[in-house]
């Protein structure tokens, strides 16, 4: 119980609002009844971090918001084939892309990697970008981009997200904190520890 206490306390302390440009936050399940869950994982990965993953729209899911997940696993192909964005769930399975996404209140698009010494964070390639390519050209100014891993690469692949959250490890109390912070159940760091280049935004010190 201890250890949990301590790692929870560090986790809602860690949570950094790098920008929130269209006051996406705090989500409430009555102005943003319907949010989309779109995690950011390498395929040699998932087996590791798509609990985690399922998890954070579990975690919405118990606060009244309805819910779509799009596990990677399903929706890349075919979006890739038909230009449609089957929902694992199939709650919206073979819909046009721009229906879908045109029919939610906000879109969290979710980054699980691990960071290695001397080689750096993982990068993505090849159908694990198919999320990014969604998120770059449909409903922008509904997305919320946070990075369960390396901070780098919110300012790397969402220079001009409107909304953008660095919680800097893909556990399962990281997870939790965010949506805790997503929420406004508590309050969101504004302290990076690291220097991000954004085009409007430098991080207090």
């Amino acid at each position: 119980a201890f250890v949990r206490d301590v790692g929870r306390r560090v986790a809602d302390a860690s949570m950094t609002l790098l920008r929130d440009n269209k006051k996406i936050f705090p989500l409430n399940p009555l102005t943003h009844k319907r949010i989309a869950i779109v995690p950011v994982i390498k395929d040699e990965n998932y087996d590791r971090v798509h609990g985690e993953a399922e998890l954070l729209a579990s975690e919405f899911e118990r606060r009244g918001f309805e819910v779509g997940y799009y596990d990677p696993k399903v929706s890349r192909m075919p979006f890739m084939k038909t230009g449609k964005f089957s929902e694992g769930n199939v709650m919206d399975a073979d819909m046009p892309i721009d229906d879908v996404m045109d029919s939610y209140d906000a879109i969290i698009y979710a980054f699980f990697t691990r960071t290695f010494r001397p080689s750096g964070p993982e990068d993505f390639c090849g159908e694990e970008c198919i999320p990014l390519k969604v998120a770059l050209t449909h409903a922008v100014d509904k997305t919320i981009a946070v990075s369960f891993g390396s901070p780098y690469l919110i300012g790397e692949y969402f220079e001009r997200g409107p909304a953008c959250v660095n919680a800097y490890s893909m556990v399962a109390l990281s997870v939790e904190a965010f949506v805790r912070a997503a929420c406004g159940e508590i309050e969101f760091s504004h302290f990076s520890p690291v220097d991000l280049v954004f085009p409007t935004w430098t991080p207090k010190k």
